[in-house]
């Protein structure tokens, strides 16, 4: 739980990356962001097994002389990836924060 809270804030920055078109267009910025992803997704797997598999890695990048139609649908699949483990994992900490205050209330309502 206290990995995931501490990981939370770097799935958001990443998620955050992912829309800013000067790190898309920077083969080196992506390949530490696509690092920094597959790392955050596998200690999030890892902890979340019910996560899809499918969100252990970001799109293939694309070239750079892509059409500026593949390019914008390579950066469109980077925001949805991101932004889908992020909100997966903030949902599993406020799902374990309401179960663990139900449970400190009926310990509480027992005594």
């Amino acid at each position: 739980m206290k990995i995931l809270e501490m990981i939370l804030p770097r799935l958001e920055t990443m998620a955050q990356l992912a829309s800013d078109r000067s790190v898309v267009r920077d083969a080196f910025k992506m390949a530490e962001l696509r690092e920094d992803y597959r790392y955050m997704a596998n200690v999030s797997m890892s902890l979340m097994p019910e996560l899809e598999p499918q969100l252990a890695d970001l799109p293939d990048p694309v070239g750079f002389d892509a059409p500026i139609e593949d390019k914008v649908a390579y950066q469109m699949s980077l925001i949805r990836q991101t932004n889908r483990l992020f909100r997966a994992v903030q949902a599993n900490l406020i799902a374990s924060r309401v179960i663990r205050e139900e449970r400190r209330r009926q310990a509480g309502s027992a005594e």
